[in-house]
């Protein structure tokens, strides 16, 4: 069917799998009882929706020329920043920040689509460049694009997904060429605004969260509950795991946000190590073959589309797993494909349709 449609099936099967994953640790973690918010459906249910409606997404935009949808991106990217704008001025606090419009029973978060729209704006900009390494001026435009919705989700307050944005500037001027003078220069900037945000943007909480990473068990109540919780759920899956639906830690509900940040713990202890190697496994192989698509893209939008998309992903999977681990601060991020979130799960489906139509173009 795939060879038919032109889909990829290196993208495609490990998406399938993943997906398939991730509805039945979303099961698992909410099977007690859990309706939702609002008197709304279960959690599981409206996961399974949003993945439902996630493909059809994918599978629409691989069929589109990407050419002709990029000429969009700066009325997309204008759209949305307006109406970050409007959240922070207008919006009404839900779960401590700014970030959602409520729609009766479902919640939408711009900031997701965002980071989809600012890959594709920088991807259009930068579509004819030819440069060995990328100028001042470049590298300023580039930052303005990705800054702005950067500085109003930081606002919301809602600093983990702010930094995705630093992530996909990131590929994006690493893809096109720094010099070893502008490598420098950017290091310099990167500690002097590093400094400037722990005294003047982070908020305490935040700054409690790194103190924890480094050592949890001097909060093991509080702040370095999620940490040494995850790590126990982790642990006692062994190599083969307690089974489905049967882990401990999340049927006692130990393991905090269990169906979102935290659902890697959750299946972990359910299937073990072998599952948990077998996770990962697709996971590289999907941002493998996601590489291999940028390198062989037919020109210069599809390379920076496909690259943009990996720096989106990347910094998603990898920051997950390390928070889950206990390797890094826990800022918020959910693991593509396997948490639950309509608005994260729709704008990895449309990267991932991205993907797949520069991968049905390659030649």
């Amino acid at each position: 069917m795939w060879r038919k449609l032109k889909l990829d099936p290196g993208i495609l099967l490990p998406v399938m799998l993943i997906s398939i994953v991730g509805i039945i640790s979303i099961y698992s973690a909410t099977h007690s009882g859990e309706t939702g918010s609002r008197g709304g459906p279960p959690v599981f249910t409206r996961h399974v929706t949003w993945l439902v409606i996630g493909f059809i997404l994918m599978l629409l935009l691989s069929r589109m020329d990407y050419h002709s949808f990029a000429k969009f991106s700066p009325v997309l990217y204008g759209a949305i920043l307006l109406t970050l704008v409007y959240l922070l001025i207008f919006g009404h606090k839900l779960s401590g920040m700014k970030g959602w419009f409520r729609l009766g029973p479902i919640s939408i978060q711009p900031s997701e689509f965002m980071k989809i729209a600012v890959i594709m704006f920088i991807a259009y900009l930068f579509s004819d460049y030819s440069g060995k390494h990328i100028s001042f001026t470049q590298f300023v435009f580039a930052g303005a694009v990705a800054g702005l919705p950067m500085f109003l989700i930081a606002a919301q307050p809602d600093f983990g997904t702010a930094l995705v944005f630093a992530a996909i500037f990131g590929v994006f001027i690493y893809t096109m060429g720094l010099s070893r003078k502008f490598v420098t220069v950017l290091l310099l900037i990167l500690i002097a605004a590093g400094a400037f945000m722990w005294v003047y943007v982070l908020k305490d909480y935040q700054k409690t969260r790194i103190h924890t990473f480094l050592k949890p068990e001097t909060d093991p109540q509080k702040s370095g509950y999620h940490i040494i919780q995850s790590r126990i759920a982790i642990g006692n899956g062994g190599i083969i795991g307690k089974g489905f639906c049967s882990g401990d830690q999340s049927k006692l509900g130990f393991v905090p946000e269990k169906h979102t940040d935290f659902i890697f713990p959750v299946f972990a202890e359910e299937f073990g190590f072998l599952g948990s190697a077998i996770v990962v496994a697709l996971y590289f192989f999907l941002i493998f073959r996601c590489l291999r698509i940028a390198e062989r893209a037919r020109d210069k939008l599809g390379a920076f589309l496909a690259v943009g998309f990996l720096g989106f992903f990347v910094f998603h999977v990898v920051i997950n797993l390390g928070t889950v681990l206990g390797l890094v601060p826990t800022i918020g991020i959910p693991l593509p494909l396997m948490s639950y979130g309509g608005s994260a799960t729709l704008s990895t489906m449309v990267g991932l349709g991205l993907v797949l139509n520069v991968a049905s173009r390659e030649f």
